[in-house]
């Protein structure tokens, strides 16, 4: 049968599992079809599939452009061609053919992109025609599924996720035979380390960004592979706004422990640092102390900043040039401005995780509002425990400002950085004379390391004590009109059992952190 204009029906079905022997694996999260502008082919856990105008094909030796109207999608060929009808997606993969047996050239590098809140994939597929009029396109690729989980007290930007097989190829030539039923895609192993790698980019208006304490899912497609091979997954980040320090943010994951999934098309990769605020709690600690300003909540945008005398303009209104960062205790649930120095909560019950706990802040680089809080004071509270934990602090000098270094639970100093002097050190020990450069820092908070800096407190509009004392907000007062606070200096650190405490109307600085069990 020859057809000078040829209009199919174009269905499309799930893609193959990793394990080339078997249709589906249980418990995998598979990438089915559902696709959502020009040469896009996937919206990821979707159960329908849908044509989008323009799409690129090739049927038999022939590129043609799809056109959907209504629930159908077709193409015209508008020249002979003959019958059975085999097809390519997308056509640029298309390398040659000798009638059903095809040859196609699978990317070794995909862009990630979003539509309608989810992620798009151009995934290879081949169709044949069932009847002469309706073509089945199936996947060629199967999916590992990376989730990304931010356990750093600040946002990262994802830059691009890399997996690799110890043995078979996952990209490049592939020999295809195309039947009326699943396509037949032979496992390849491979001595080429660059066959053996898919890289998924991140980059422009399509870029991933995950907020403390967040996680995303990314869909990395994959060649079927023989059930021994084992899978490294790589991911490399930035934190938001320090995008040539990338490198530091790059993790890898071995295929034995957490990738022992991923025949199941599952890996989990993690970022950062936790700490211990109690025997069965863990927190994440902001990227920096909580600001005011134009109007807007947020952290400072690095860990050793501050605002210092600014801090004399108490109450800036929205086009306001500039911020404050230290506030008197206990906010009143006033979401557009600071509380002034005759607007602190007069609780005296702690208030940790309450709307008074600075919890209604929409924090516009902290994921939004009703997320974080302060830690309790007192001799049994979060603070307490948290500074009691073994390796837990030091006092130190970070890009030129004084204050404390807090480490997580299983810290690890980089082993390009000057080791940390005096940890835990109690009583009059100065700065224990560690000075670390910026470089040094991106490093540190890379591996976890948090930095206090002593910015002061603030008497109406007078600040004391600038750079030469830290005294950081609890959410636990001490009466109603004083609140309890940790504070440290060269000379003393209180945070236990000889509690400071201070005027409510004073301000201090306010330091949040997100549980995360």
């Amino acid at each position: 049968m020859k057809n000078k204009v040829m209009v199919f029906a174009m269905a499309a079905v799930a893609m193959l599992a990793v394990s080339c022997q078997k249709d589906r694996v249980d418990g995998m999260t598979l990438l089915t079809e559902g696709f959502n502008g020009n040469n896009t082919k996937v919206l990821v856990n979707d159960t329908a599939s849908t044509w989008a105008t323009g799409d690129e094909v090739r049927i038999n030796d022939k590129e043609a452009s799809v056109t959907v109207a209504g629930s159908t999608a077709s193409v015209s060929l508008g020249e002979e061609v003959t019958s059975p009808f085999y097809g390519v997606y997308p056509a640029s993969i298309y390398d040659d053919n000798d009638g059903a047996n095809y040859t196609l050239d699978l990317p070794a590098t995909y862009t990630y992109a979003i539509s309608d809140g989810k992620q798009n994939l151009a995934s290879p597929m081949v169709g044949y025609t069932t009847d002469n009029s309706t073509m089945v396109f199936k996947h060629l690729t199967a999916a590992i599924t990376v989730q990304v989980v931010n356990y750093c007290g600040f946002t990262i930007q994802v830059d691009s996720i890399i997996v690799s097989s110890n043995n078979y190829k996952l990209n490049g030539e592939l020999n295809v035979t195309i039947g009326a039923g699943n396509p037949t895609v032979t496992a390849a192993t491979t001595s080429d380390a660059d066959a053996k790698k898919v890289t998924m980019l991140f980059n422009g208006s399509s870029s991933l960004q995950v907020f403390a304490g967040d996680s995303a899912n990314v869909q990395v497609p994959v060649l079927p592979v023989g059930v021994e091979n084992k899978f490294t997954v790589r991911v490399v980040t930035h934190k938001v706004d320090q995008p040539a320090v990338k490198p530091i943010f790059e993790k890898e994951q071995g295929s034995k422990h957490s990738l022992a999934r991923a025949y199941l098309g599952y890996a989990r990769t993690t970022f950062g640092g936790l700490f211990s605020v109690s025997a069965s709690k863990k927190v994440i600690i902001s990227q920096g102390n909580l600001q005011w300003g134009h109007n807007t909540w947020r952290f400072a945008p690095k860990q050793y900043e501050y605002v210092g005398n600014a801090n004399n303009n108490t109450a800036p209104t929205t086009n306001d040039e500039n911020w404050m960062d230290l506030f008197c205790w206990g906010a009143n649930g006033n979401t557009k401005a600071p509380n002034t120095a005759s607007d602190y909560n007069d609780a005296t019950d702690d208030i940790s995780g309450t709307n008074a706990d600075w919890t209604f802040c929409d924090i516009s680089n902290g994921g939004g509002s009703g997320r974080w809080r302060s830690l309790t004071g007192g001799t049994s509270g979060e603070w307490a425990y948290l500074i009691g934990r073994t390796n837990s602090y030091a006092k130190g000098k970070v890009c030129n400002k004084y204050g404390l270094m807090l480490f997580p639970d299983g810290y690890v100093h980089p082993t390009d950085v000057t080791a940390v002097a005096g940890i835990n050190a109690t009583g009059n020990i100065g700065w224990n004379g560690n000075d670390y450069s910026e470089a040094d820092w991106i490093k540190m908070e890379a591996a976890g390391a948090v930095f206090l800096p002593a910015e002061g407190y603030r008497n109406n509009a007078t600040l004391n004590y600038a750079d030469t004392q830290g005294d950081y907000w609890t959410s636990s007062p001490s009466s109603g009109s004083s609140g309890r606070q940790i504070e440290f200096s060269a000379s003393a650190f209180y945070y236990n059992t000889s509690w400071k405490t201070m005027t409510k109307s004073y301000g201090c600085s306010v330091r949040l952190v997100l549980d995360v069990n």
